[in-house]
């Protein structure tokens, strides 16, 4: 059997060269794909035998690691309940006060809560606190909500491969 050596030479497989290893490996480690192939063979000298050397051992390992993506699975639990409309912080809370001290619904005066967006007959109310809290930049606990979950999913899609890789879910409780 013949075979080409490194200069395009024939080496002549059973004469000149005897393949005594060959060990290929390939492990996973956390996001790490790693090969390794390690070998070992001798070879008959023609220069070095006049020195009395009639073979050489050539041996060596080869080693490849590969980054594959790394996938994550998260979940969030959110609240967006009734309770979720309440101004975020109590300096909001002190200008969600002062911001519906007039509203026209004498119930939804002085009060905290950016809540009932809905009117009784099932239509968007367009002056409920919710839109007070919106018209005067006040957050809502919802708002922060909200915010953290996009954060959440900005902060791992810093990449095109690595948004691929993430998956996500939701759930809202009522």
């Amino acid at each position: 059997m013949k075979e080409e050596g490194v200069g395009g030479e024939k080496i002549e497989s059973e004469e000149e060269m005897k393949l005594e290893l060959v060990k290929a490996s390939v492990t996973k480690n956390g996001k790490d794909i790693n090969a390794k192939l390690t070998y070992q063979a001798t070879l008959k000298t023609s220069f070095l035998r006049i020195l009395g050397k009639q073979s050489i051992t050539v041996s060596g390992t080869v080693t490849a690691v590969f980054q594959s993506q790394s996938f994550m699975d998260f979940y969030m639990l959110l609240d967006n309940t009734p309770s979720m409309g309440v101004a975020a912080t109590p300096a909001d809370v002190d200008k969600m006060i002062a911001a519906t001290k007039n509203v026209s619904d004498p119930g939804s005066r002085n009060c905290a809560f950016a809540c009932h967006i809905v009117a009784e007959n099932g239509t968007v109310n367009p002056n409920s606190n919710y839109f007070v809290a919106k018209g005067a930049g006040i957050a809502i606990r919802i708002d922060v909500v909200a915010e953290g979950g996009q954060g959440v999913d900005g902060r791992s899609g810093t990449s095109a491969e690595l948004q691929q890789s993430v998956s996500h879910g939701c759930l809202y409780i009522r």
